[in-house]
């Protein structure tokens, strides 16, 4: 390989980004959670002397939780918004990646603020009307506590905040929202018309997973919910971290390495435009 001036190696570098951010996008589509500079080190470029790029890409592994989190944490912290506003979307968005569904089926009903009676989120999942085998199909409420960043203190809120819920749901607790007020009477109606299947589930959402004694008092706090309030009570703790390692268990693992020839210039940010010979062509797909 000859020796490249400045500009060639600034060219290079722009090249070798662009290279990223096309393979960065593709995996965006893939599994709708990466991005495209997570994959910075995934890429390699090199001139010849004929201003031909040879263009390797391996991609053998996935980012780190950290670098994952980053990225997932953008659509809660875009614009700045207020705390109450960052929890509604950090509950909202977690909920529905830890179901792995779309917006289909589901009912929304925000709480969060002054009175909410420790609900910032409930969300009615209610499926399809029937099952396949002609059955009536379970619904369950998913009442959300979301403990975005420092939000969540240990044991101390896991008791607080399931405290207050539960009495809310007896009908104990008085001044709260004219919101959480109509949610906790369709809940009560819930309640009575239940099914053996259907299901009140206290959410506490967190970015990273509850401790060994943190899941303990989560088996505390589901005695006396269903002392309380019945069997229908159930409780569970979801996390990024949870989330994220579903993901690395779903993820394809082969290391995956394309190598091409081409002449190209960089056109954008994330874009490459140029030529290759057909015999190059050829050996790419067919060799």
């Amino acid at each position: 390989m000859s020796a490249m001036s400045a500009e060639a190696q600034k060219n290079v570098r722009r090249i070798a980004a662009s290279a990223h951010l096309q393979i960065g996008s593709q995996q965006k589509k893939i599994n709708g959670w990466w991005h495209s500079h997570q994959f910075a080190e995934a890429g390699k470029a090199y001139y010849d002397h004929s201003s031909e790029v040879s263009m390797e890409v391996i991609m053998d592994h996935l980012p780190n939780f950290l670098d994952f989190l980053e990225s997932w944490r953008e659509d809660i912290i875009i614009d700045n918004p207020s705390s109450v506003e960052r929890g509604r979307r950090f509950a909202q968005k977690i909920l529905k990646d830890w179901l792995n569904s779309s917006d289909e089926g589901l009912e929304y009903f925000y709480c969060d603020g002054a009175g909410d009676g420790g609900i910032d989120l409930a969300i009615l999942n209610t499926g399809s009307d029937d099952s396949s085998d002609g059955t009536p199909n379970s619904h369950t409420w998913y009442l959300i506590q979301s403990k975005f960043g420092k939000a969540f203190q240990g044991s101390s809120t896991l008791f607080e905040e399931s405290q207050k819920l539960i009495e809310t749901l007896e009908g104990k607790r008085h001044h709260l929202n004219s919101m959480t007020d109509d949610l906790v009477e369709r809940i009560s109606n819930f309640r009575k018309a239940a099914s053996e299947n259907d299901k009140i589930i206290l959410c506490f959402a967190t970015e990273n997973p509850l401790n060994d004694q943190e899941k303990s008092d989560l088996n505390e706090i589901r005695y006396m919910g269903r002392h309380r309030l019945g069997e229908i009570f159930d409780v569970e703790s979801i996390s990024v971290e949870n989330i994220y390692k579903r993901i690395e268990e779903d993820s394809v693992k082969p290391e995956i390495s394309v190598v091409m020839r081409t002449n190209v210039v960089p056109s954008g940010d994330n874009l490459l435009v140029g030529s290759t010979k057909l015999i190059d062509l050829y050996k790419f797909v067919f060799v």
